[in-house]
């Protein structure tokens, strides 16, 4: 497996993955987040377009200890091959990858 990936200008380690729902798939840049035990977080903006499945609810402890619960959806994320991924929605303009995966 042969994963190229950069740090951006604010020192964030990025990779470039697909992420596909039911309806549509994009292509994006996502900043590696060891600090997130999910597996992606994406802005409600670019999750709306791929038809995601709701599957359940989970809670998280944010980074100023807020425990907040959130829904989580189905899609597909390909790094090097295509796996199922567990997606939480964010208000946040930047998407992220977690731990998980």
């Amino acid at each position: 497996m042969n994963l190229n990936g950069y740090v951006d200008e604010l020192g964030q380690a990025r990779i470039s993955v697909t992420i596909r729902g039911f309806r549509s798939a994009i292509r994006l840049d996502v900043a590696i987040d060891t600090a997130f035990s999910g597996d992606i977080c994406l802005p409600i903006h670019l999750a709306t377009q791929l038809g995601l499945e709701l599957i359940t609810t989970q809670h998280f402890e944010l980074a100023d200890g807020a425990i907040k619960e959130e829904l989580v959806f189905l899609g597909f994320v390909t790094l090097s091959e295509e796996k199922p991924a567990a997606i939480v929605l964010t208000d946040s303009p930047d998407a992220l990858l977690g731990v998980g995966l």
